[in-house]
């Protein structure tokens, strides 16, 4: 089993780590014992990004909203430490499907995510993007459109797709569906996108990170954007829980190899008697014979 999180030497009052360092040693303990690399951040930041970046390891990029100029934005990524991630948020309104102007409605969301070396450009679909033929078409053409230098489509459809039916063209057109894994779950994958949302709660409660950790569990990579207030408290959820789950994988692993351990001791066993059975009648034909 694998131990709590280390101490933290910047503490508060009181004795107790401050809430910023807990969060990148509880971050640090994750990465030695939870087999997910995760990745939490919030739908935007306002004011310092380094400040942000201390307490969350990734940030949703809005191209519909105002953004600074490219020098500005290339300037983002010395504020944040190694390996935070930036995903680039595609506006709805580029993700129409209008068959006559996709790539100029794209350019500026591709163009954000160069500037930031952004592994995930995310599109949201309006629920008027229905499940049709030409719709798939016109998803494939944008997606390859957004591709590029290692980026990841991360497809967040609404309206009347059904859940069955988004994971199987995701996969057809090698995006990741976004669900709310407190709600859904994309079932065995390598790498995972989602979304946690606060419907009826004004924040993403300890349960649902709880059950997204169970989710995320088998997963090689997770990428969590967590809507609402509290977002910090909820991270650390999530962390502490895969955490947890690290564990109880390791207790199964001991379990199992306890019991292999104990067959291959009783087969030795049998092995054992068989071989003094065959001694032993061996020992009765040499006296049959004398």
């Amino acid at each position: 089993m694998t131990a709590g999180p280390p101490a933290v030497a910047d503490r508060a009052a009181g004795g107790r780590p401050s809430p910023v360092a807990f969060s990148v040693a509880l971050r640090l303990h994750v990465c030695h014992n939870a087999a997910v690399l995760l990745r939490i951040g919030r739908p935007s930041f306002s004011g310092s990004l380094r400040r942000y970046a201390a307490r969350f390891d990734l940030v949703e990029v809005r191209t519909d909203a105002p953004l600074p100029r490219r020098a500005k934005l290339a300037s983002w990524l010395g504020e944040v430490p190694a390996g935070f991630t930036f995903s680039v948020v595609l506006p709805v309104t580029a993700a129409a499907l209008d068959p006559k102007h996709p790539a100029s409605r794209a350019a500026r969301a591709v163009a954000v995510a160069t500037t930031l070396a952004a592994p995930w450009v995310v599109v949201r679909c309006a629920a008027d993007i229905r499940p049709t033929a030409r719709n798939r078409e016109l998803l494939g053409r944008l997606f390859d459109t957004l591709r590029g230098e290692g980026r990841r489509i991360a497809w967040e459809p609404s309206g009347p797709w059904e859940h069955e039916s988004a994971l199987e063209v995701a996969r057809a057109l090698g995006a990741h569906l976004v669900v709310d894994l407190a709600r859904a779950d994309v079932g065995p994958r390598e790498i995972v996108y989602t979304r946690l949302r606060s419907l009826g709660h004004g924040r993403v409660t300890e349960g649902a990170a709880e059950l997204a950790a169970a989710r995320l569990a088998g997963a090689a990579e997770g990428f969590v954007v967590l809507e609402g207030e509290g977002a910090f408290e909820a991270a650390r959820a999530l962390r502490g829980a895969l955490v947890a789950f690290g564990d109880e994988r390791d207790d199964a692993d001991d379990a199992d190899d306890a019991d292999d351990a104990d067959d291959a001791d009783d087969a030795d066993d049998a092995d054992d008697a068989d071989d003094a059975d065959d001694a032993d009648d061996a020992d009765d034909a040499d006296d049959a014979d004398d």
